[in-house]
């Protein structure tokens, strides 16, 4: 049996995954197997990782205004 390897949330630092376990999820019995974090260039095997990272790269990212501009607009 190959073990599931989980996209890291960049946003939460290395402590969960992007599926939203904790690294030691399986050490407080909250996951059934061990967290493991696919590294740079491995392919990210849990489907719900999977599925929030598809959902994301739906998302368009525009240029961010100055902050003075929108200091003076707000």
């Amino acid at each position: 049996m190959s073990m599931v390897k989980h996209a890291q949330n960049p946003a939460a630092g290395a402590e969960f995954t992007v599926c939203g376990l904790a690294f030691d999820a399986y050490n407080s019995a909250d996951a059934d197997a061990p967290v493991l974090f696919a590294k740079p260039g491995e392919v990210v095997t849990c489907s719900e990782c999977r599925k929030a990272v598809k959902e994301i790269r739906q998302i368009k990212l525009g240029h961010l205004r100055d902050r003075k501009e929108d200091a003076a607009h707000g």
